[in-house]
This record gives C-alpha cells, structure tokens and sequence, in this order.
C-alpha cells in the first residue's frame, strides 16, 4: 500500500521559483529500526518510497507531461521511539511500542520535485479517492495542494491579480516583478480562511525549526 503526499519547497534565492516535492510512504518496507532521540543527523525516512518507484506509482494516475527530477528535502515528523509515525491510513504489519513519547524530528524523504508550472499540471489532474487503484492511498497534504492550486487558479481567471515589486533579498537593493493576488471578493476571503485553516500539519513540515512546523 502507498499513501501520496506532497510538499511545497519556498524558492532559496532570488533567482529560484520553489519545486513541489512528491514522496510516498510504503506499507512493503521492511520493519523500521528503533530511533535514538539523541542522534544529530538527519535519517533517510525507513518507509519513504524511492524515486524510481514512486515515478512508477504517480505519473500513471494523470495524463500530464511534467518530467520530475529525483531530489530530497527534510521533514519535521512526528517521531517516536519506533521512528516516524506512519499516516493513519497506511495499513501495515509493523509492531509498535504505543508507550513511546511523540516528538518532532527532522527526517530525509527521497521523492520527485517538480517546477511550479509542471506541478499546476499534475495537480488538477490528480484522481478522485473512488478512481485510484486499490492499493494506492492521496495523503491529505497533497489535496490541500490540490485545493490551493484551484483556488489560485480561479484567482487568476477572474484577473484578480495586481504587478507589485517583491523585495528580492535583505539588502533591499534588487527588487522583482511579481503578481500578486487580490482576495476582495465577497467569497475570497473566508475561502483563504479556510484554507488556513485546513493546512495539515505535514503542509508545514519543511520549516527551519520544529516550532515553525507546529503552526501555520
């Protein structure tokens, strides 16, 4: 069994877009091995899907022509002594201490990372829970992605977008041209709201710090 997630990697420098990272987890992995808290390297993630496979699971399920790159990124999961907990809906065989105390620990996942334009692609045409194969699982951070993605679509059909120059790094001596989207619709404020609201936990875990993660 597989349960799809993606995260949302912000652009390191001016001159960069951001990438959307898609990894998986995988109930076929072996047993994961005891975690000691006090280790100061970030692990690869035990049930994270390598990329060849997941390329194998993901790209199928739409018609989109995007080509994603191999790469990593590092996630603030929570952690027990059993390693990262699994998402609940990922059936396994594993054996678990439920005694364990759950913290927040920063963990390598392989995946897929795609531009944002390729992404937009892949995203509105991701399928349905009832059309997925039966071993195949979207994780709740990816149809947060979903759900974010049309609405910034719909954003910019209805032209509610005004040019604007963004800051392009501390020194404030280069500036870039940028869009930015006008919620002042009736309906565009409390839907954003909304949205917030909804962010999953996982949506966030890419943050420089454990607390970063802990909030939207």
């Amino acid at each position: 069994m597989y349960i799809l997630h993606a995260h949302w990697q912000p652009p390191t420098s001016s001159s960069a877009t951001g990438t959307l990272h898609f990894w998986a987890e995988t109930a076929l992995a072996p047993q994961p091995p005891k975690y000691k808290r006090n280790t100061k390297r970030i692990l690869p993630h035990p049930f994270c899907v390598e990329a060849k496979t997941l390329r194998q699971i993901l790209l199928p399920l739409t018609a989109a022509t995007a080509k994603p790159q191999s790469g990593t990124v590092d996630l603030w999961l929570p952690t027990t002594l059993n390693g990262p907990q699994p998402s609940p809906a990922l059936l396994h065989d594993w054996t678990f201490d439920g005694r364990s105390k759950v913290a927040l620990a920063r963990w390598r996942i392989d995946g897929l990372q795609l531009a944002p334009a390729a992404a937009i692609e892949l995203l509105t045409q991701l399928p349905a829970a009832f059309e997925l194969p039966p071993n195949i699982r979207i994780g709740d951070d990816l149809r947060f992605w979903e759900m974010v993605t049309l609405f910034a679509l719909e954003i910019v059909a209805q032209q509610k977008v005004l040019p604007t120059l963004a800051q392009a790094d501390a020194t404030g001596k280069e500036y870039h041209g940028r869009w930015m989207p006008v919620v002042d619709g009736p309906r565009d404020g409390p839907r954003l709201a909304r949205l917030v609201e909804a962010m999953p936990p996982l949506a966030r875990a890419g943050a420089e710090t454990a607390e970063g993660a802990e909030h939207p």
